[in-house]
């Protein structure tokens, strides 16, 4: 177990107690009898551990870029260790670290439930890593992502424009005064946001792999600060205020979304194809990866006209030969003509 509690004695001066027999069980059945009984504050640090190992592995599932997460995490706890034993031992900070061995049964456990995937990862990885398409990231494209992570809405006036970064920058301003005297959580906040930024820009040496797409997770830090700065606030109606302004300003940004984005028509393309196809037709796409958004609006028009088309991404199919986005030479020409 992550701690040993006690078995619950009798009260001797109440009328109604218990105790829970568990000298006659082993291992982990007294365990289980011990805890089944027990007040939530006394296993609260179990929960708390597993509670970790489980929002862990989900996040490693939820998208390849969070194995960040973890990164983060270990920076932050391993160093919280290293400052609470040996550079200023006996500090009280926000976070007490905990054990060295609960830390490294907690992560053994999360690698085990995410063993079925972990293959599937590094094969991704290897695809990624000889090429994809992602171009390399500029110091505008980092900017423009930093602000979309806090206002994704659409260019406005420079006016409204600068109040809106006034108004976030205030509130930011104020959720670091909240943990002026909490440090070692704004550490934390600061790892979770930094981590999967710069680790992205570091694999860019190698394979460019940035994407905003890929950090709207890290935006939960953010929430957190300017939470944090509202939080600060002592009247009410200024809490209020705040909130109100958020809201409308994140409504505005989805509003924008929806009216100025402009998404990739397949759905016409599948109509027309649709419409012009015979049974057997082959259809060829540039990018191998397009696929996947023809098939999905195609798929309803194979069902409806009991049409069968043949489909081909060039050179190869999607990961047919590992590699995303293979590029179209000439040498694949005799193979393609073959089938």
């Amino acid at each position: 177990a992550w701690r040993s509690a006690a078995p619950v004695e009798p009260a001797s001066d109440k009328p109604f107690s218990y105790r829970v027999e568990t000298s006659f069980q082993k291992k982990w059945r007294a365990w289980v009898l011990r805890h089944h009984w027990l007040p939530i504050h006394e296993v609260e640090t179990d929960l708390t551990w597993m509670a970790f190992i489980l929002f862990s592995t989900l996040a490693l599932y939820s998208h390849n870029t969070a194995v960040f997460f973890p990164v983060a995490v270990n920076i932050f706890v391993l160093g919280l260790m290293l400052y609470q034993t040996n550079i200023k031992p006996g500090a009280q900070p926000a976070f007490q670290a905990p054990s060295f061995l609960n830390w490294i049964k907690a992560h053994i456990c999360i690698l085990i439930l995410w063993l079925p995937w972990i293959f599937s990862f590094i094969k991704q990885a290897g695809s990624v890593y000889k090429r994809f398409w992602i171009p390399a990231p500029t110091w505008e494209a980092i900017v423009q992502t930093l602000k979309s992570l806090v206002n994704p809405s659409a260019p406005l006036p420079s006016n409204l424009t600068t109040g809106i970064w006034i108004f976030f920058g205030l509130v930011f301003f104020l959720g670091l005064v909240h943990f002026w005297k909490k440090i070692s959580q704004f550490i934390f906040l600061a790892l979770l946001f930094a981590t999967p930024l710069l680790g992205e820009l570091f694999a860019g040496i190698w394979r460019p792999i940035f994407s905003g797409r890929t950090l709207i997770w890290i935006t939960l830090p953010l929430i957190l600060l300017l939470a944090a700065g509202i939080a600060k606030l002592k009247y009410r109606i200024l809490v209020i205020l705040i909130l109100g302004v958020l809201v409308t300003i994140n409504l505005f940004s989805v509003s924008d979304y929806f009216r100025f984005f402009h998404k990739e028509d397949w759905n016409t393309a599948a109509r027309t194809v649709a419409g012009l196809a015979e049974d057997d037709d082959l259809v060829l796409f540039n990018s191998n990866f397009v696929e996947i958004p023809f098939n999905y609006y195609i798929e309803s028009y194979e069902t409806h006209q009991y049409l069968r088309l043949e489909k081909q991404g060039l050179p190869f199919d999607l990961i047919d030969d590992g590699i995303l986005e293979p590029v179209m030479t000439e040498e694949h020409i005799p193979a393609l003509t073959s089938k």
